[in-house]
């Protein structure tokens, strides 16, 4: 088979980025349409109560969408791509592994909040818009669109798709790091990207470790969920103020504690021992993504 040029595996990496860039304009066009529709129904008095349909379509309709629409079209990208680089998974016990994935999160989130107190990134023009519009959202949008849909649309593509073709391609540490630059560029937002560096790289680090996508979405719907500010609520029932120092030292105590329980879990094998394993062939690993 002759080697593949270099479009071939420029195009084999950033391929799933236009994937998502298609899809979310796809989604976009989708809620727009749909809008226009129901305008168009309130105008002629087929239906009433604009407000709360326009919401509704917003609030459920849209991210519920476009989880279905990434799904059907990353999904065979991914498991595609997970094949072409076959490992051998363990058995770890899943219930392990999700608590320590909650409890390792819980912590980096602490953390996160420490660093953009810390770094005056909380007092930043982009970051206070970010806070704005998270305010400015309902507790139910906010569940469906940054707890539930976010977390499967994203892993799905930067870890399930971006991450199995670099790892095919180069090594596991630039994978990680790669698929975490992509990550933090598409948010569009710099401040944004400085305090989720950290936790994209946790995520693909999670899914060399593992080579499982559930473990991924479980941690990104931590981090996007409050429910570490749910349990720092409670601790100020213990602590008459909670400080920065406070957050640092519970953010740190919850990463120790979370990453000592996912070290436990028995790992997947090593991805360039599975590489080793057929010869170092990567271009064989690529051969079907141009059929």
């Amino acid at each position: 088979m002759a080697k593949p040029s270099i479009y071939q595996k420029f195009s084999y990496v950033i391929n799933p980025i236009l994937y998502f860039i298609q899809i979310k304009l796809f989604t976009e066009f989708f809620r727009s349409l749909a809008n226009t529709i129901i305008k168009a129904s309130i105008i002629t008095g087929l239906l009433s109560n604009e407000s709360l349909i326009l919401r509704y379509i917003d609030t459920l309709i849209t991210p519920t969408f476009n989880i279905l629409l990434s799904v059907y079209v990353l999904t065979p990208y991914w498991k595609r791509a997970k094949g072409q680089l076959p490992i051998h998974e363990n058995k770890e016990k899943p219930l392990m592994l999700a608590i320590g994935t909650i409890i390792i999160y819980c912590g980096i989130k602490w953390l996160t909040g420490y660093l953009i107190q810390v770094t005056y990134l909380s007092e930043h023009p982009k970051y206070l818009l970010i806070v704005e519009a998270r305010s400015n959202r309902s507790a139910l949008e906010m569940f469906v669109k940054t707890v539930i849909a976010a977390p499967i649309v994203e892993e799905l593509l930067f870890r399930g798709v971006l991450q199995n073709r670099l790892m095919a391609l180069t090594r596991p540490s630039f994978a990680v790091l790669f698929q975490s630059i992509a990550f933090c560029i598409l948010h569009m937002n710099l401040v944004q990207a400085l305090y989720v560096s950290l936790s994209s790289i946790i995520y693909g680090i999670l899914y060399v470790r593992f080579r499982k996508l559930w473990p991924c979405i479980l941690a990104h719907a931590v981090f996007n969920s409050n429910l570490a500010d749910w349990l720092l609520q409670l601790t100020s029932t213990i602590v008459d103020e909670i400080t920065l120092i406070h957050v640092l030292i519970i953010g740190s105590i919850f990463t120790i504690i979370g990453t000592y329980i996912l070290l436990k879990q028995p790992s997947a094998q090593p991805v360039n021992d599975a590489i080793k394993n057929i010869d170092n062939n990567t271009y064989l690993l690529m051969s079907h993504a141009y059929h």
